[in-house]
């Protein structure tokens, strides 16, 4: 199988490229809008990715051929964040719109929750190591923590109740090591998060 990396560009154009001699293995217009996300799931192997116009679009990893269109965000809403659960049971997905979405990819990827997660628009989506977890981050200055499984609200990090960030959070990453979550924003910070008691240290 030759191995490849995917690009996403602000044109709207999904390109292919081969990592054996980086020739172009495919390119592809999907919208008119930006491309602002993608994410692989390597067991089903397809790709999800979020566009600006509000879609997700899922493609075969093999032949690369365009599988399934999702439309659950608001149009023109560009979808910033999309995230497989490692064992493969559903994707999420955070938009401008400030909504979370999950669809359910054994079910013919059918939207089963479409939840008002934030205040402003959603930029990064990540799941803790041990998967019971996922975390989101918002334009709204907050990270969120949630069940995984009932998909409930289980800690909101603001700066009313934690040394957080002041301006808007736009990545996120949890890290194995120590079940660190690590976060940064406009307000030009890094912030570590010890899971288990909501510590920071601040670089």
């Amino acid at each position: 199988e030759k191995e490849c990396f995917w690009a996403v560009a602000g044109d709207g154009t999904l390109s292919v490229w081969s990592i054996n001699d980086f020739s172009l293995v495919t390119a592809l217009k999907l919208c008119d809008k930006k491309i602002r996300s993608i994410n692989f799931n390597i067991i089903l192997k397809e790709a999800a990715i979020g566009c600006g116009d509000g879609s997700i679009r899922i493609f075969d990893m093999d032949t690369f051929e365009e599988k399934k269109i999702l439309k659950g965000h608001a149009d023109d809403f560009s979808v910033n964040t999309v995230c497989y659960h490692a064992n493969g049971k559903y994707l999420l997905s955070g938009s401008r719109d400030a909504y979370l979405n999950v669809w359910d990819i054994k079910n013919d990827c059918a939207l089963i929750h479409h939840i008002p997660a934030h205040n402003y628009a959603i930029y990064s989506i990540v799941f803790s190591p041990c998967k019971k977890f996922f975390a989101t981050a918002s334009k709204d200055k907050t990270i969120k923590i949630w069940d995984a499984e009932n998909f409930e609200l289980l800690l909101r990090v603001d700066k009313s109740q934690h040394e957080s960030h002041t301006h808007s959070v736009n990545k996120i990453l949890w890290i194995d090591f120590n079940n660190y979550l690590v976060s940064t924003g406009d307000d030009k910070t890094i912030i570590v998060w010890e899971i288990n008691s909501y510590n920071t240290n601040k670089n």
